[in-house]
């Protein structure tokens, strides 16, 4: 199996970080939580929305909506 920044394949994910790097990948987890946040707040719901249309969005960010981002962004 091919090495990659000389990690073993059979390291190189989740858990394989965990024991390498906590806390990497405690901030990963952290930032796509916060992403999933946003995804949520903007489109109604975090997989499979509608928000996003063809030439756009189907509503536009509120100044709440906005602020909301701002209090949970790192």
């Amino acid at each position: 199996m091919a090495r990659i920044c000389g990690i073993c394949p059979k390291k190189r994910n989740l858990f394989g970080l965990i024991e390498t790097n906590p806390q990497i990948a405690k901030d990963g987890i952290r930032l796509r939580k916060i992403g999933q946040t946003v995804i949520e707040l903007l489109a109604g719901k975090r997989i499979h929305s509608a928000w996003v249309v063809p030439s756009g969005v189907s509503e536009p960010l509120t100044v709440e909506k906005r602020d909301q981002i701002f209090v949970n962004a790192p």
